[in-house]
């Protein structure tokens, strides 16, 4: 009997043990104060650009222009040495529609939707996912959200997880992104997170 041939050997991602946050606020032309009582999840976005070290500074600083049109923010940037947080988590950050910005908190990732899952999987680009797992498992736990990829039909049925603006585009029609793109590797993000978080089991719904 032929065996078949072994699959490619993939980097894993494995949460940070720590990371960095820093604060720059957006500005209060970029966010709104109105405070949610429920957050249904975590969205990850690409900065479609910035990608390496220090980039989170250069979003933050964009994020914190009152002059930026559209005017626009996420609560959190990350690249692959740090974490910089440009909004207070339970205030609503301009990001993916306004059901969307209602419910979930942004996470803009230092990259682009064109990557493929191997550039995805390497360098900065990975230390970034590395960090971000990090991040994603502390607002995870802060919050009470499970470790959960949440497609878009799990978005209007209200379940709570972790999702893209792909799936939000989907689910509520109130923007045409499709970031971090169709080669991102959510399902192994979020296996990421759980393990940070010390669960197993299955991640999706």
């Amino acid at each position: 009997m032929i065996s078949p041939p072994p699959l490619p050997r993939e980097a894993v991602i494995v949460a940070a043990p720590s990371i960095t946050v820093k604060t720059r606020l957006a500005s209060n032309h970029n966010f709104s104060r109105n405070q949610r009582l429920v957050t249904q999840g975590v969205v990850l976005h690409s900065t479609e650009g910035h990608t390496g070290t220090t980039q989170d500074d250069n979003v933050a600083a964009m994020f914190a222009d009152p002059a930026l049109s559209p005017p626009r923010s996420a609560h959190y940037v990350v690249d692959a040495d740090s974490v910089t947080r440009c909004v207070p988590d339970m205030l609503t950050a301009w990001h993916c529609g306004h059901i969307g910005n209602s419910g979930l908190i942004g996470v803009e990732l230092c990259g682009t939707a064109a990557q493929t899952r191997a550039q995805w999987l390497s360098g900065d680009a990975l230390a970034t996912l590395c960090n971000a797992a990090r991040l994603v498992a502390t607002l995870c736990s802060t919050h009470s959200v499970p470790p959960m990829v949440v497609n878009d039909r799990g978005l209007v049925s209200g379940a709570r997880g972790i999702t893209t603006h792909a799936y939000v585009t989907k689910a509520w029609h109130e923007t045409t992104h499709t970031d971090p793109g169709d080669a991102f590797p959510l399902a192994a993000f979020v296996v990421a997170v759980a393990r940070a978080l010390g669960v197993v089991g299955d991640r999706s719904v």
